[in-house]
């Protein structure tokens, strides 16, 4: 899925738009982004009803400062202030592109980094496609980031008259896009796998080769039809198309993610050790682990990985300390107050990974 770029700008800087569009136009061909700005509005609709409806689609939106911006009541009075709405809810980033020299940091975009580099104005650089390209380059940088789909998300407003039911796939993929856990669908997999194999220089047919496959499977990924489906292929896939460690990670995740939901004998294992009923004895005692664990959980910013370890200084006293009926009841938690994360047990991944 490409990101949705919008556009926000004075017509007065039209033909700096445009030359900007020239410099991400292979963004958009390589279906990394999708871009969008007032002259794509067709004859006959309303222009500020399709302005705001596609202002509040983008994932990215792009406010061209100038003089001319600052000074219009529509740009910096509409939609700015609407830009910035969304960028407080992490439903969009708003990044400022300072296009011509004006005072701008005093105002609520002070505090958001702006492009090119050091907010220096385009038409203040020795060569302008020089300070193009360098914005160019900073959007690709933010959308090659798997994790930047986690970060923002917009949930569209429910049609009148379609029951709850109509909108469920469209909000379960925008509330996955918001977790900070990782993709968890197969769409956001293809679109990860496309975007690091595009990157890496392989044509299907040469990484089809490389991992020793049908190129039909890898078409087949990319379109969101199957996915890996052993341990060890990811890890191929992986070591080929050389992820960054987050890139890696999110690879990963998105493999798993599909596992976990495709084997119903491990979930119902897992389902069954952590339900109510099997965490039937009074969990007292652990106040301060499951604190800790539920900080962890709610904190968006936390790193990935919790590990939990003895802190013993006597290896050798390991049992009956209650490991495994914290976990089980960490694990109770995620279900009840995070269905949307996946738990895969130790003995899930050695099942798969002998495949």
């Amino acid at each position: 899925m490409a990101i949705k770029v919008c556009f926000c700008y004075a017509r007065q800087d039209e033909l700096l738009l445009n030359q900007l569009k020239d410099h991400m136009d292979s963004l958009q061909r390589e279906g990394f982004i999708e871009m969008w700005y007032d002259r794509n509005i067709d004859a006959g609709l309303e222009w500020e009803k399709e302005i705001l409806k596609n202002l509040n689609a983008a994932q990215i939106i792009l406010l061209l400062i100038s003089p001319a911006f600052m000074s219009s009541n529509y740009c910096f009075g509409v939609e700015m202030q609407r830009a910035l709405e969304r960028h407080k809810r992490n439903e969009a980033r708003v990044i400022p592109v300072i296009m011509r020299p004006v005072v701008w940091q005093h105002t609520p975009l002070g505090s958001l980094q702006a492009l090119p580099l050091d907010a220096k104005p385009v038409t203040a650089w020795d060569d302008r496609d020089t300070a193009l390209f360098n914005i160019a380059e900073g959007i690709h940088k933010i959308v090659k980031q798997p994790h930047f789909l986690r970060s923002v998300g917009t949930q569209p407003p429910r049609e009148k008259g379609k029951r709850k039911e109509d909108n469920i796939s469209a909000s379960s993929e925008d509330s996955m896009r918001g977790n900070r856990r990782g993709p968890k669908s197969i769409d956001n997999f293809r679109h990860l796998f496309k975007q690091l194999r595009v990157r890496s220089g392989l044509s299907q047919e040469h990484l089809a080769q490389k991992l020793n496959i049908d190129v039909g499977t890898i078409k087949a990924w990319e379109y969101g039809k199957e996915h890996p489906k052993t341990i060890r292929l990811l890890l191929e896939i992986a070591n080929t198309l050389k992820p960054t460690t987050e890139e890696r990670l999110d690879l990963i995740e998105t493999g798993l993610w599909t596992w976990v939901q495709t084997t119903e004998p491990d979930i119902r294992e897992l389902h069954k050790a952590t339900s109510p009923s099997a965490l039937e004895r009074h969990f007292i005692g652990r106040d301060q682990d499951i604190s800790i664990f539920k900080n962890w959980l709610d904190d968006p910013e936390a790193p990935r990985i919790l590990y939990v370890h003895d802190a013993t200084e006597q290896p050798q006293r390991k049992g009956g300390i209650g490991k495994t009926w914290l976990l089980r009841q960490c694990v109770n938690m995620i279900k009840q107050e995070h269905p949307d994360i996946g738990v895969v047990m130790i003995g899930f991944f050695q099942h798969r990974g002998s495949r």
